[in-house]
């Protein structure tokens, strides 16, 4: 059987290169601190707030490990979320929390909320399709408050509900 030219030029090529995996930077994540857990978050709370916004901001990109352009802190204090801390720049400038939130200061209740969070621990392994965290806190939010949670273990990340 005879192949077209450019497969017999680059047929091996492509062979590598499609043997080759693909990797992308892990993005970083949230934290949180729910009583005296600490850990990172699955979720982004502050981006369903921004996406409500009229106009959303463009935040500085430092790193191909945050797209977001933005570092975030969260709390849970008497079953109230709240964003503790927030770090961001626009064109090399820095941007405040009081441009997203008028006339609110850190920490600001995320009243705005509601949905799952997950709060992962423990060893994380790398399995095909995502992760398996050996421990995931659940919190289910609503209006920025805890109605429910959930401890599991040995998760999938694919089979956690968002």
């Amino acid at each position: 059987m005879r192949f077209p030219p450019f497969t017999q030029r680059f047929g091996a090529l492509l062979i590598v290169l499609a043997a080759v995996p693909a990797f992308a930077t892990e993005q970083g994540r949230d934290t949180i601190t729910f009583g005296s857990e600490q850990g990172s978050m699955l979720e982004r709370p502050l981006n369903d707030y921004l996406r409500r916004l009229p106009v959303i901001p463009r935040f500085d990109i430092s790193s191909t490990a945050n797209y977001k352009g933005y570092t975030a802190t969260w709390e849970v204090k008497e079953l109230r979320l709240f964003l503790a801390t927030f770090h961001a720049k626009t064109n090399g400038q820095p941007y405040s929390v009081s441009f997203l939130f008028p006339g609110r200061k850190l920490p600001v209740h995320a009243d705005w909320y509601s949905g799952l969070i997950h709060i992962i621990g423990g060893r994380k392994s790398l399995v095909p399709g995502g992760y398996t965290y050996e421990r995931v806190t659940e919190l289910q939010v609503t209006n920025g408050v805890i109605i429910a949670t959930n401890l599991m273990t040995n998760v999938r990340e694919d089979k956690l509900r968002r």
